[in-house]
Formats: structure tokens, C-alpha cells, sequence
């Protein structure tokens, strides 16, 4: 991939290293080594980042993988967790095909390929969803910067989703079930119990700091939440649950709960609660 004059590069160096990827520039006239990066992309979001301006690159000369770096450069620091990284990371990886074309150059047909593309990979609804909202994301950049005239990804089709699972709430026997052998496996089945009762998601309960849970007012508070929306909410503590939860506070930690297995082992050992 050609970079403009001035602009920098990056290049990987020899031998066994942890972070092979060198990021290079003439600054004030000398050659300097600005970093050292361990994928060939970070390296390259780390110098769009260093120059800060999609106006030195040409609308028509600017490819779609130079598109990507600059847009990642602005987004990825937005990002609230790593595996969004990793989803639109994945997601580049799939439109192999487009990285070398102008940005201006790519129509419909060339994102109906990679579409096709990762159907021939034996992927589903959820991966071509990922696929199509990078491409939405980076269509949006490239109006936003003038370097398209037309959003294609717009008019991108993809299969329909299929419910391979179908999420049913647990019944008022199941959660019995769970009581009724609570002495069998103590501290997972009340972690269990204790989840159905709060309506917390797995990770937002391992989140949950000591400092945050007010026994005395019967709640606790959710900081690390999957979306926004669901920061700094409070969650009422059932009066029968209150012995497990200061029993949880005396525990070492800053942490309210600490697991000992992993959590969805919690659903069948040692007994199962689909019986």
C-alpha cells in the first residue's frame, strides 16, 4: 500500500520480536522511529493518528485499506470494549478483495462479492452483519471527508437472520429446583439465584464492586454495563437474598463475586435445572 510524500510508513522488521511493526517519519528533516506496534494495522492507525488530517491523502487516489486506517484511527479510541476491536478487525479481514482498489472505484457489485465471500467461508447472518456495518461505517467517513459521492453500502443485501437458539426465561420450577438443592453446590447455585432475581447480565454482576452495594437500602449499583443506557442503574436486592450478599461483602476482594468455575457450568453441575 503506497502512502503520500511525507506521510510516513511502516515496515516490519527482522528477527523474533514482540512488536515487529515499525512506524517511521521525517520530522524536521531526520528519520524518526515514532513507535513499535505488533500487528501491521495498529501501526498504521498509530500514524493516521500521528497526522491527524484525511486532506492529505487525494479522494482519488485513496484506497479502501487507507480509508479503513483513518476512520479506525478516529473510532477505535471511541469504542467501549475490546471485542468491537476485534469484531471490525474481522470484519477488514473479509473485504481482502477491496483493500487495494481506489475507495472512489468500489460499486455495489464489488461489496455483493465480499458478501459472497463470506458466505463461501460458511458464515452467517452475524458475521455478514459485521461486514456490512463496517462498510456502512466507513462509507459514512468517506462522505463525511468528501471522498465519495455515493454510499453503496446502503443498498448492501445480506441473508436473513435464523434463530438457531430461542431464549426462553427460566419457570417459576426451575428456579424451585434451585432452592430445593441449593445445599448440594452452595455458592454456584447462589450465584445462579441471584442473577435470575437481579436481572443482571453475567458481566455486569462480575463488575459489581463491594463499594457499590448498599445493604442497608437493599440495592446495588451497575457501573460496567454493556451499553450506555445500562450504566449507573440500580438494582433492588430481595430481603431473602440479603444473607448472601453480606456473606459476598466479608469475602476478600473488591469485588462483590468471585467464580470458582465457569459461570454457564453453574446451569448443570451437579444437577441439572432443565429437569
Amino acid at each position: 500500500m503506497k502512502l503520500p510524500n511525507g506521510f510516513g510508513t511502516v515496515y516490519k522488521l527482522q528477527g523474533s520480536r514482540r512488536r515487529p511493526y515499525a512506524v517511521k517519519k521525517t520530522v524536521q528533516g531526520k528519520q524518526k522511529y515514532l513507535g513499535y506496534f505488533e500487528t501491521f494495522e495498529d501501526a498504521m492507525a498509530f500514524l493516521v493518528e500521528y497526522n491527524r488530517d484525511p486532506a492529505l491523502l487525494s479522494p482519488s487516489k485513496t484506497t479502501f485499506a487507507e480509508v479503513y486506517a483513518l476512520w479506525k484511527a478516529k473510532h477505535f479510541p471511541e469504542l467501549r470494549s475490546e471485542s468491537a476491536r476485534i469484531g471490525y478487525r474481522n470484519s477488514y479481514r473479509h473485504c481482502q478483495r477491496l483493500h487495494s482498489m481506489k475507495f472512489v472505484d468500489i460499486r455495489l457489485p464489488h461489496l455483493d462479492a465480499v458478501i459472497d465471500d463470506v458466505r463461501t467461508a460458511g458464515c452467517g447472518y452475524s458475521t455478514q452483519k459485521k461486514v456490512r456495518c463496517l462498510l456502512e461505517q466507513l462509507y459514512k467517513y468517506g462522505a463525511k471527508y468528501d471522498l465519495i459521492t455515493r454510499d453503496y453500502a446502503r443498498y448492501l443485501d445480506i441473508d436473513k437472520p435464523k434463530k438457531v437458539y430461542i431464549k426462553k426465561p427460566f419457570t417459576v420450577r426451575q428456579r424451585n429446583r434451585l432452592w430445593r438443592n441449593i445445599n448440594d453446590m452452595p455458592y454456584e447455585i447462589k450465584i445462579v439465584l441471584m442473577l435470575m432475581y437481579s436481572g443482571c447480565r453475567i458481566g455486569e454482576f462480575r463488575h459489581v464492586r463491594k463499594s457499590d452495594v448498599k445493604l442497608r437500602r437493599r440495592l446495588f449499583v451497575v457501573r460496567h454495563s454493556k451499553t450506555v443506557a445500562g450504566e449507573n442503574r440500580y438494582i433492588p436486592i430481595p430481603k431473602k437474598l440479603v444473607p448472601w450478599y453480606e456473606a459476598l461483602m466479608e469475602s476478600d476482594g473488591i469485588y462483590l463475586m468471585r467464580l470458582v468455575i465457569p459461570w454457564h457450568q453453574c446451569l448443570t453441575l451437579p444437577i441439572s435445572i432443565e429437569q
